[in-house]
Parts: C-alpha cells; sequence; structure tokens
C-alpha cells in the first residue's frame, strides 16, 4: 500500500478477522481460534458459506496417439491429474501406456466439477512432449469432455550454439536450460468447452545441457514444431542470463534466432555483469553463518540456491538484472525476503537482520468439520509480489501442520486436499491456530463490513463514499455511504461476482471531502467469505485549480477528466479523450478556469482538453501550484511515397505512446487514408515522440504496423514528414502443404536488431506501485526509447495461392514471421476483421537478408515450406457425385479413387475461367514427379458447346464433364462452390486436401502428392 493507504484490521470480541485473499471459484471458511500457542479451545467461526456435498464423476477417454505421418504410436505414456487407467492390467504398470495400435484407455475420476480446466501430457522417448488442455466454464468442462481423442507428436530435432562473455571468450561448463511450446493449436469448435494443444518443453523436465571447454553445446531431443522459447544460461555460481524468441507471453532478455538454433550455430553473448556482496546477521548484530539462501533474478526460471560463509557474508558475481530478490531461510529465524535494486552498478555490502522464529500452525478442515489429512500446503510464487517463499508441506492425521519458521509478512497460499478443489489463502503467523475449511461450493453471498476512519487518530468519518469494483483496472463505482459511526455494511453476492473479469475478485475503495482517496491496492477474493475492513483516509486537501490557455488566459469550458484506474483515457477522435471502462470522472472549467473533485490520490492523473491545448499532470503536481498552463496542440501533414511515386488511399496511423509498455495517463490513435497524391494530414495532435505507420489493407487479418516511423513534434509545431524509406521491393513464396487462408493473420518482415533493454522484474519489487515507479522509469530510458525507435517490421501482402510482396523495404537482416490460422468454413460469410476464433495451425520463422539495390527495384527471397497442422477431425469426407463427360457418358468419380485427382469447376461466363485452365495445363507441363494424377473439369454451363469450346486444346488424358440439371445446384451446394473458377485438389481417398490453388501452389502441392504416392 501507498502511504496514504492504511488498512487496520479489527479484533471482535477475542477474535481475529484477518484481510485474506483466496483466489478460488468456491467457498472457504477462514477460522482462528484465538489463545496461546498449543492452548486448546473452541473455534470460532468467522464465515460459514453454504456448500453443496461433494459429486464424484468419472469420464472414459480413449486417446489415440500417431507420428507426425499418422502412424500408431505404442509405448507412449499418458498422464495428467485426476487420471487413471481404466484397464485393470494397465493399472499395475502405474502411467497409462499406448498399445501396438497407439490407444490408451484412461479414467478421470473427479471428485468435483467445478473445474476451470483439465489437461493430459502425452509423451513418447522418439517425439515431443504434447500437451492437451481443455477449458472452459465449469462444469462444462468436466462435462464436455469427448470420449476418443487423436494426437499427433511432432518430431525431434538437434539443435545447439555456443556460449560466450562479451569479450567474445567462449564460456565453458555453463548450463544451458530450455523452457518453450509450439503455437497452440485448437480443435474443438464448441462454445462451452475448447481444447487446445501444444508441444512443449516443460521446465520441469530434463531440460539441461552444459557447454563443453570451447563454449559449445547440443541438444538433440528439441520439438521441431516449437516457435516459443525461452534459454537461460547459468554460469557456475548462479549468474543466470536469459534469451527469448520474442513470442508473446515468453521471457524477454536477448534476442534468440530459432533459426541458427536448427542450425546449431546460435551465439548466445552473456556479459560479465556485476558482484553483489553481503552479510548476514542476527537481531544483536552477529553474523549468522550456514544459511540457506535464494536468488531470483529478473525473469530466472528457478531459484538459485546457496549458504552464506562462516563469517556470515555472501557474494553473487556476474549478476545482470536490473533487480533481484533475495530469499533468507533459517530454522531459527523468521523467513524474510530482501529485494536488491542494481541498474547496472553493484549495490553496497547488503546487511540482512534476521528476526527471531515465529511459527503458523495450520489445521485444514472438511464440510463436516472433519480433518482432512494428507492436504498439500504450499506458498504461491505469482501472488506474492516482493516474497520469495518456497515451503511446503502436508497435514498430519489431525489436518495439522506448523510452518516453524514463517516470515512476519502477510502472504498467500494454497491448500491442495483430497476430493476438495484447490484453495488460495491470504494469511499471517499469529499466536491463534488458523482453521481453514475446505467447501465443494461457492457462497451465495458474503457480507462486507467497512468502518472508514482518519488516519493518526481513528475520528469516524461519516458521509464517506464507499465504493466496489469487479473489472480488473476500472476504478470503483459508488456502493454506499457511512454513517454517523463511519460504519457501512452490504451484501455482495454470488450474482454480482458475475460482474468480475475472472468472477472471483473484486476492489474496495473510498472517498469524503478533505481526504486524500483510499484504494485497496490488491483485490480481494469473494471465495474468502465475510470481509471486515479498516479504511484510513489521509487529510488532503481537495484536487483543485485553474487551467489557462497557451496565451495566459483562462481555459473556459475546458474538459478536465481525474483517472483514479489502472488503465490510461484512450483518443480515437482528435482533441478528445475518453475512458474505455468505468470510474473516470469529468468536469468543466468555469468562466475563471477553476475546477474542483471531491477527492483523489496523490499518483491519479488528470488529462485536460481544450479547443487551444492540452495538458497531463498529476494530482501531487496540481496541488504543488494550482495551475495548469496547456500546451498548444500540434499538427502533423505529408506525402507518403514508395519508390519515388505517392501512394494514393492507403492507410496511415499515427500512435502514442511509442512503447505499448508505457505507464502514461494517456494513449492515443488516429488513422487516416492518403489522397490521390499521397498526402495526410492530422490535427489536434498532443506534443511529443510518437510513432507513425503504415496499415494496408487486409480482408479478414487483424490491424498491423508496418513501416514504423518515430517522430517528435513540438507545441505548437506543424510537423511536414517525408514519408518514404528508398527501399525496394520484396517478393517470395511460401509453400503450404495444407489449406491456407493467407488473410486472416499478419505475416512480417522483422527487422533483426540489437537486445532490448532488461526490464524490470515484476515479482522482485516491492508492490504495485514499486513496480509501476521502476517500469516508468525504464520505458522513458533513453536506451529503452532508442530502442523502440529502431524496431522495424513489414507487413507482407499474400495472394491466394502463397505469393507474396512488400514494398519499400531497406536492404538488412530480417526474420520472416508467417503464422496461418485455421481457415473457417468455406460457407461462412467473412468480412475485413474477422472476429472468428484464429486457431494457429502453421508458422514459418526464417533469416532472410534484403541486399542493397536501386530503390524500387524487386528481390525475390525465394521459397518457403510451410507445414500446416491440422487436427484429424478436420478431414474432410470423401468427395462422391456422379457428372457427364462432354461425350455423354456418366462418371462417377469414386471409380478414380487410388490416384490423387484435380477437380476444377468453371463456366464460360466466368471471367478467370480461362486463366485457370491455362494454370491448371501449365501445372501439368511444369510436374517433374510424374503424371500419376487425374485431371477432370466440371463445366457449369448451360450449353455443352460453351464447355467443348473452352476445353479445346486441353490434353486429351483429362476428363472433361459438365453437370446438368438439378445436379448443378446439389453438388455445388455441397462441396461449397460459391465462385468461379475453383479447384480442389483431392487425395487418393477422395478427400480434398487443398481448395482453390493455382499458380506455384498448385504444382508443389502436387509434387508433394506424388513424392509421397512414390514413398509407399
Amino acid at each position: 500500500m501507498s502511504p496514504n493507504h492504511v488498512c487496520a484490521h479489527r479484533r471482535v470480541q477475542g477474535t481475529v478477522l484477518l484481510n485474506l485473499s483466496i483466489a478460488g471459484w468456491l467457498g472457504l471458511a477462514i477460522v482462528i481460534a484465538p489463545g496461546p500457542a498449543g492452548a486448546q479451545r473452541a473455534p470460532i467461526r468467522v464465515n460459514s458459506p453454504n456448500a453443496e456435498s461433494a459429486t464424484q464423476h468419472d469420464h472414459d477417454m480413449t486417446v489415440t496417439v500417431q507420428s507426425p505421418e499418422g502412424r500408431p504410436l505404442a509405448g507412449a505414456t499418458v498422464t495428467g491429474p485426476f487420471l487413471r487407467s481404466s484397464r485393470p492390467e494397465a493399472a499395475q504398470a502405474g502411467e497409462p501406456v499406448t498399445d501396438e495400435r497407439g490407444q490408451a484407455l484412461v479414467r478421470f475420476s473427479f471428485p468435483f466439477a467445478q473445474l476451470p480446466n483439465v489437461n493430459l501430457t502425452v509423451r513418447h522417448p522418439d517425439y515431443a512432449t504434447r500437451e492437451i488442455v481443455w477449458s472452459g466454464e465449469p462444469p462444462a468442462v468436466v462435462q464436455g469432455l469427448p470420449t476418443n481423442y487423436t494426437v499427433k507428436l511432432a518430431p525431434l530435432i538437434t539443435v545447439g550454439g555456443i556460449v560466450r562473455n562479451d569479450q567474445g571468450q567462449p564460456l565453458p561448463d555453463v548450463q544451458v536450460t530450455f523452457f518453450g511450446r509450439s503455437t497452440s493449436i485448437g480443435y474443438d469448435g464448441r462454445i462451452s468447452v475448447r481444447v487446445q494443444e501444444n508441444s512443449s518443453l516443460p521446465l520441469s523436465g530434463p531440460d539441461a545441457v552444459k557447454t563443453d571447454r570451447n563454449g559449445v553445446w547440443v541438444r538433440k531431443d528439441f520439438p521441431a514444431d516449437l516457435t516459443e522459447l525461452a534459454i537461460e544460461v547459468l554460469r557456475p555460481g548462479g549468474a543466470g542470463t536469459q534469451f527469448g524468441t520474442g513470442r508473446p507471453g515468453m521471457m524477454g532478455g536477448g534476442e534468440l534466432s530459432l533459426e541458427s538454433l536448427r542450425q546449431t550455430n546460435a551465439v548466445l553473448i552473456v556479459p560479465d555483469g556485476v558482484s553483489v556482496r553481503g552479510i548476514v546477521v542476527d537481531e544483536r548484530g552477529q553474523p549468522v553463518p550456514g544459511i540457506t539462501m535464494m536468488e531470483r533474478g529478473g525473469s530466472m526460471m528457478r531459484y538459485y540456491y546457496f549458504t552464506n560463509g562462516t563469517d556470515g557474508r555472501f557474494e553473487l558475481t556476474h549478476r545482470v538484472s536490473a533487480d533481484l530478490l533475495l530469499g533468507i531461510r533459517s530454522p531459527q529465524h523468521a523467513a524474510q525476503s530482501v529485494p536488491v535494486l542494481l541498474e547496472g552498478k553493484a549495490p553496497p555490502e547488503i546487511r540482512i537482520v534476521l528476526t527471531k522464529a515465529r511459527p503458523m500452525r495450520l489445521r485444514i478442515v472438511g464440510d463436516q468439520d472433519e480433518p482432512i489429512p494428507a492436504a498439500r500446503v504450499q506458498t504461491l510464487d505469482y501472488r506474492n509480489r516482493g516474497l520469495l517463499l518456497d515451503w511446503s508441506e502436508s497435514t498430519d492425521a489431525d489436518g495439522r501442520v506448523v510452518w516453524t519458521n514463517a516470515p512476519n509478512q502477510t502472504m498467500v497460499m494454497m491448500v491442495t486436499a483430497p476430493n476438495y478443489p484447490p484453495r488460495q489463502i491470504r494469511l499471517k503467523a499469529r499466536d491463534e491456530e488458523i482453521v481453514v475449511r475446505m467447501r465443494q461450493a461457492p457462497a451465495e453471498s458474503i457480507q462486507v463490513r467497512v468502518t472508514v476512519v482518519e488516519a493518526g487518530n481513528g475520528r469516524a468519518i461519516a458521509g464517506a463514499t464507499v465504493r466496489r469494483g469487479f473489472r480488473y483496472g476500472d476504478d470503483t463505482e459508488e456502493w454506499g455511504k457511512t454513517d454517523a459511526n463511519g460504519r457501512f455494511q452490504a451484501a455482495l453476492t454470488a450474482k454480482d461476482m458475475t460482474q468480475s473479469y475472472d468472477r472471483q475478485s473484486f476492489a474496495i475503495s473510498a472517498l469524503a471531502e478533505g481526504y486524500s482517496l483510499w484504494s485497496s491496492e490488491e483485490r480481494f477474493m469473494f471465495a474468502e467469505g465475510d470481509l471486515e475492513l479498516t479504511m484510513e483516509l489521509k487529510k488532503s486537501r481537495p484536487p483543485a485549480g485553474i487551467v489557462l490557455q497557451p496565451d495566459g488566459q483562462p481555459a473556459v469550458n475546458a474538459k478536465v477528466a481525474l483517472n483514479p484506474t489502472q488503465n490510461p483515457l484512450y483518443s480515437y477522435q482528435a482533441g478528445d479523450f475518453q475512458s474505455g471502462g468505468q470510474g473516470v470522472q469529468y468536469t468543466r472549467t468555469a468562466q475563471d478556469g477553476s475546477f474542483r473533485f471531491t477527492a483523489a490520490a496523490e499518483d491519479n492523473p488528470l488529462v485536460i482538453t481544450h479547443p487551444t491545448g492540452f495538458a497531463a499532470l498529476t494530482i501531487e503536481e496540481l496541488l504543488a501550484s494550482g495551475k495548469v498552463p496547456l500546451q498548444p496542440w500540434a499538427q502533423v501533414e505529408g506525402v507518403l511515397r514508395s519508390s519515388g511515386k505517392p501512394v494514393p488511399r492507403e492507410r496511415v496511423v499515427i500512435r502514442s505512446p511509442l512503447s505499448w509498455m508505457s505507464v502514461e495517463s494517456y494513449r492515443f490513435m488516429y488513422s487516416t487514408t492518403t489522397d490521390k497524391s499521397g498526402r495526410f494530414a492530422f490535427t489536434n495532435v498532443v506534443p511529443g515522440e510518437h510513432l507513425l505507420y503504415r496499415m494496408p489493407r487486409v480482408v479478414n487479418g487483424p490491424n498491423t504496423e508496418s513501416h514504423r516511423l518515430a517522430f517528435t513534434v513540438k507545441p505548437g509545431e506543424t510537423k511536414r514528414i517525408d514519408y518514404t524509406f528508398g527501399g525496394r521491393v520484396v517478393t517470395g513464396f511460401v509453400n503450404a502443404d495444407g489449406p491456407v487462408d493467407w488473410t486472416l493473420d499478419a505475416h512480417v518482415l522483422v527487422a533483426k536488431q540489437g537486445t532490448a533493454p532488461r526490464e524490470p522484474a515484476y515479482y522482485g519489487l516491492g508492490g504495485q506501485a514499486g513496480y509501476k515507479k521502476a517500469r516508468r522509469a525504464y520505458v522513458n530510458s533513453p536506451a529503452v526509447l532508442d530502442f523502440e525507435r529502431k524496431q522495424q517490421q513489414f507487413q507482407l501482402l499474400f495472394d491466394a495461392d502463397g505469393n507474396f510482396r512488400v514494398e519499400d523495404v531497406p536492404p538488412g537482416n530480417y526474420e520472416l514471421r508467417v503464422q496461418v490460422s485455421q481457415p473457417p468454413p468455406p460457407n461462412q460469410a467473412r468480412s475485413r476483421g474477422y472476429s472468428g476464433e484464429r486457431r494457429p495451425i502453421g508458422n514459418l520463422y526464417k533469416e532472410v537478408i534484403v541486399p542493397p539495390g536501386e530503390a524500387g527495384s524487386k528481390v525475390d527471397l525465394g521459397t518457403f515450406e510451410l507445414a500446416v497442422q491440422l487436427p484429424p477431425s478436420e478431414r474432410t469426407p470423401p468427395i462422391s457425385f456422379q457428372t457427364t463427360t462432354l461425350d455423354g457418358q456418366r462418371l462417377d468419380l469414386t471409380v478414380l479413387r487410388g490416384r490423387p485427382v484435380v477437380l476444377a469447376f468453371w463456366a464460360s461466363w466466368a471471367p478467370q475461367s480461362p486463366a485457370r485452365l491455362a494454370d491448371l495445363r501449365s501445372a501439368v507441363t511444369n510436374l517433374t514427379s510424374g503424371t500419376n494424377i487425374t485431371f477432370v473439369t466440371v463445366n457449369l454451363d448451360e450449353d455443352p458447346a460453351l464447355a467443348r469450346q473452352g476445353v479445346a486444346g486441353l490434353d486429351r488424358g483429362w476428363k472433361h464433364t459438365r453437370l446438368e440439371g438439378t445436379a448443378r445446384a446439389e453438388i455445388t451446394e455441397k462441396l461449397s462452390v460459391n465462385t468461379l473458377p475453383l479447384t480442389l485438389v483431392l487425395d487418393p481417398d477422395g478427400s480434398v486436401i487443398a481448395r482453390d490453388i493455382s499458380g506455384r501452389r498448385l504444382v508443389s502441392t502436387l509434387e508433394r502428392i506424388t513424392r509421397k504416392l512414390a514413398q509407399k
């Protein structure tokens, strides 16, 4: 909490009411039995929400495991929570194992149905580990699991590289640790239950290798389809440096190239870093030797454990994080966590003073107050900001467990008990035994009791407004006011919680005239039960001031926005800023430019707009001066050119801030379209540094920043920009081995550049306020701003066959990034900005070079192979219909089984049909791997003469047919022939394996089919 936000807990009739925050869906009662340690007293029940009895739910599933080619794989293990084999003979061997058919019959045994996800892990020694997760709203997940599921495992490849320090010297005997996954592939279209699967390198697995004396390392069991990867290089002594592919959700650090890893020549540069020294002493100042200590530096994947010396001192060398967190475990002392700020230089010697241990006594009980033995209680790393804890223990036969050297801080812990859903609890060590009640079902309602008092003297504040909030980042809504004694009480129901972003948590705040706003820094959990809270409000002047125009005159009717939320204000219309959520307060200035709000916190931002200008500041800055001078609006105008020529009708966007990591109080994004001369203009622009980029029009794909250009505009300036890079026209071809809709996703060339400056550690700093301050300093640092200015990418525009093109690309080193999603059904209408669920089915990351050349000259990057992963369920049933040949004979398509077939639907009235037929003839000519393919044209004209005329001159070995009468409508509807011409490629079984392809992609598809047939 900030210094202005003080939360006190009350004692009522000898019962300690804790501020407990329990993340979970279901009810949990916390009972504390007061009294000295070891005293036997009846527990006093603080909360006892109603609950339903447990329900056992068993579900059998046949899991079929296949190789990448679809061959059954025997000997694969299938594991997961709540999982056992349903075959007695297999159960004797332990984990379920697939048989010669590649099948394992498994049984899920759920003691409760309130699960948001269910997962399986499939392992085979010769293939990549595969993870499958079904997720949704409980209890639909448990009830909606399939009875049969097929998994295709990806092959393993060898990766490797060399580790050097920043002087270029190889580093021997360093540990290289991996954590990664492939792009998740979603297979289930049901709304209630979703399933995703991906190959993975689990952190818990045997994933470390060591460098040899030359700094070289090799790993031979790397998943071939891995796309998101983090690597940590750990020196002897625990110094860790992280590298990542930069994909969303992966760790930052140095840039990691998957292509160089696959070529076994990745170079990982590990800086030497600084040394951290310290000493551990007791309360008398005497050194305490032999203490077990832990370290987490930056985004380290694992803790580093070490022991201090006989003199109590320790030294950590080569640390490169912006900060790190130390944890101290001593049997005789309370556990401690110490943050250390490095900022690229060695800090002074750290002095850690240990305090006397204070045990935490817990008792875990069930629905009927029965003790729960073997319940696991453990600390949660991600819920304990600023703490480094790794304690876990199981309850005894009486449901009791003791943490003998618990820390003095409040912490979040997880309780996992047999036959109950897991629970999170927020606790602090006390003299009393804390009783935790596990529940099967959620409470219908809880009571929230609030007392609002003045900080320092405890005087009750009557008429204070108590507010509540459910959506993360938004402010709170008014809930009620305190009575004459400063008290407020209200019920919070399960129905209320449906407004919450996670249906679990809520926030509370309080404000009163003449006081600073009080807000709960962390969210409370509905599952914790009744909550009693004391809010101590600090005296403060009301947030008021006078707004002045740039010429010094009062700004009349200026719009003033006070934003107590965690979200910035947004502007999509020049000159006006709005909130995307709730809680922002607005007012207008009076004739003298004055404005006033009831209450606010010192760090709450203000955003002020007026026809003459703009201002953004904090309440603390407002109270320091009382006057707010506006900066005059700026303007931006320019001409978009490519190859020296104006680019008309192109969408151009400016946005701010430069980095999306920014924690500033406002953001804006304005777009326009260039005129016929390539001109564009923006008015009412906030002064500062912004980003200009192009947004080429793609039919269905997401908005993508292309041709990024950072620029600065001064207050009142008209900035003129010649928007061109003088680059080349880059082309290429991506040969996909499955159906692809290139318009669904963003495909880019990303410029290679140096390593990004290391970010502040989210968990290393104490609390949200500390992290926010560190993040603001990081984003505004010269190194980060320079890195953001240099970031560059260019959007690739694809045609239907996989040919891509992008203009005005400067010479340099790039990474080609292509990601494709599963196409929607052929009969589903789509439009620009298609909002259907995108399920990744393939990706390609390849390093490429754009060589120097004349502006506007073309450079062809060549052909790239893209493996497409479609689920077995997506295989279409074999096509079967009858048509008539041009000489009047009936042709049943089933007689062509055993050979690949190319079906070409066309009509003389479809303008592109002649070109498509010519394309097919060219494809036959360009085939190099044989002609074991049947070509069938299907004409839709009424007049047979037109059909004969259209195919005149084509190879006599082709089969030319036409559809007549009602068959024309029935078959085209059945096959979703919505446009003409249309080409379908059938495999030897008659199933569609490619749709509406031509040109190079048609040739490559047919070559691939014939090669596979030759290998059989």
